[in-house]
C-alpha cells in the first residue's frame, strides 16, 4: 500500500463482525411542512456503520483522527452458500457499495473525510482460512 523508504505509515487494524452491509441508494420521504429528508434504502446500513465506526474508534485507541493521505485494505467475509458454482463470492451486494458503508463510517473517526483516501483494495471472499468469521477485516494505512 502507501509506503516510502523513508516513511513506515501507521497501521489501524480491526474486525466488524456481522454480515457486511452495502450503502446503496437513497429514498426521499416527504416530511411535514412539505420538505423531504433523504433516508437510507437498506434499513440495516445505519446500524452496520455504528458497528463500524465503534469498531474504528476502538482501533484508533484515543489517537487523533488523522488529515492526510490514507491507503486501505478491506476484505468483506460472508457465510458460504450451500451451493455455488465459484471458490470466491461473485454476487451481490456489490463491493463498491460495501466500501461505500465502511468509508462513511470511518469519516471523523479515523479520518477527517474520505477525499484523505489515496488507494484503496477492497474484496469479496466465503469465509474460511485468513478469514474464518463473517465480517469485515479492514486495515487502514495513515501516511504523513
Amino acid at each position: 500500500m502507501v509506503q516510502t523508504a523513508l516513511f513506515k505509515p501507521r497501521v489501524i487494524e480491526f474486525f466488524v463482525a456481522g454480515e457486511p452491509i452495502p450503502q446503496g441508494s437513497k429514498t426521499n420521504m416527504p416530511i411535514r411542512g412539505g420538505g423531504v429528508v433523504m433516508v437510507e434504502s437498506n434499513r440495516k446500513t445505519k446500524p452496520w456503520r455504528k458497528h463500524v465506526k465503534t469498531q474504528a474508534w476502538l482501533a484508533m485507541d484515543d489517537q487523533a483522527i488523522h488529515n492526510g493521505p490514507v491507503g486501505i485494505r478491506v476484505v468483506f467475509a460472508f457465510e458460504r452458500p450451500k451451493s455455488s458454482e465459484f471458490d470466491t463470492k461473485c454476487t451481490k451486494p456489490d463491493v463498491d457499495k460495501l466500501v461505500r458503508a465502511i468509508f462513511d463510517a470511518m469519516k471523523g473517526t479515523i479520518y477527517s473525510d474520505d477525499c484523505r483516501v489515496i488507494e484503496l483494495n477492497a474484496r469479496k471472499v466465503f469465509i474460511g482460512g485468513e478469514y474464518p468469521k463473517q465480517g469485515a477485516y479492514v486495515r487502514v494505512e495513515l501516511t504523513a
